[in-house]
């Protein structure tokens, strides 16, 4: 009985043996696997976290010649690279463009205005000079019949007659010469074809005046 015992326990501990050789080898293999590295040569990499502010080396300053406010209609993207020549910003044009064309009204509206102020004093020129030429031979005329009156050569009839001849020749010049601007005028809409054929009627009237006269 007492050797059976010692079987047994034997047995026990050869089992327990068996089963604990290969866990301890397994446990040694895995515990050397963990502890070991692989050396090799490379770039030691060190990340630093700081606060700052970035400033460029250079910078240029644009500036819109345009006076006033102007809306942005296209901008090119921060950071992008840029050369020479190239478009940075483009500004809404509606306000310029209706600007620009009010402008352009304005002129024309002006160059108009200048334009008939001159025909105006052209017309007023003519009339000047037309009266003082008027005075000038109503003038004459007058001096001369005074003359014949007091020198006593010429009968009263002929007197008559010669001062009415002057008379219309007066009256026919001054027609003519504010006749002969007419046509531009008409031409250019600063008189109506009545005021033409009113001129034009004054010219024949007096070249009718003058033939019956001589």
């Amino acid at each position: 009985m007492r050797w059976l015992f010692v079987i047994v326990v034997v047995a026990a501990v050869a089992v327990a043996a068996a089963v604990w050789r290969p866990w301890e080898k397994r446990a040694t293999e895995q515990e050397s696997r963990e502890g070991t590295y692989v050396v090799a040569r490379g770039n030691l990499e060190m990340t630093l976290t700081e606060r700052g502010t970035l400033k460029t080396q250079s910078s240029q300053q644009v500036r819109s010649q345009i006076p006033g406010r102007a809306r942005i209609e296209w901008l090119v993207d921060e950071g992008a690279r840029v050369q020479a020549g190239e478009v940075l910003v483009r500004l809404d044009r509606t306000d310029l463009e209706k600007e620009v064309e009010d402008l352009e009204n304005k002129v024309i509206q002006l160059e108009s205005e200048l334009k008939a102020a001159e025909t105006e004093v052209t017309i007023q020129v003519a009339q000047n000079l037309t009266d003082t030429e008027k005075a000038n031979l109503e003038l004459e005329v007058t001096q001369v019949t005074l003359q014949k009156f007091e020198e006593g050569d010429i009968p009263q009839d002929e007197r008559r007659l010669e001062l009415s001849i002057d008379k219309a020749r007066t009256d026919l010049e001054r027609a003519e010469y504010r006749f002969k601007t007419m046509p531009e005028m008409l031409e250019k809409g600063f008189v109506t074809e009545d005021q033409y054929k009113e001129e034009e009627l004054n010219v024949s009237t007096a070249q009718k005046e003058l033939e019956s006269a001589e």
